[in-house]
């Protein structure tokens, strides 16, 4: 019965752990995409100013 308690905690910790890093990883690839968008539209701001200076 004990070591039946100590499975079940195990199992909780390691499926808590599992969705935690799954929400770290969803959150790292939203904040890249938000980033890839800022700096695609950085660029495009940065070209557009080369662009009337010549």
């Amino acid at each position: 019965m004990y070591s039946n308690r100590i499975k079940g905690l195990t199992n909780a910790l390691v499926i808590t752990f599992a969705v935690l890093l799954l929400a770290l990883q969803i959150s790292i690839f939203v904040s890249n995409f938000q980033l890839k968008k800022s700096f695609r539209w950085f660029f495009k701001k940065v070209i557009a100013l080369k662009a009337e200076k010549v």
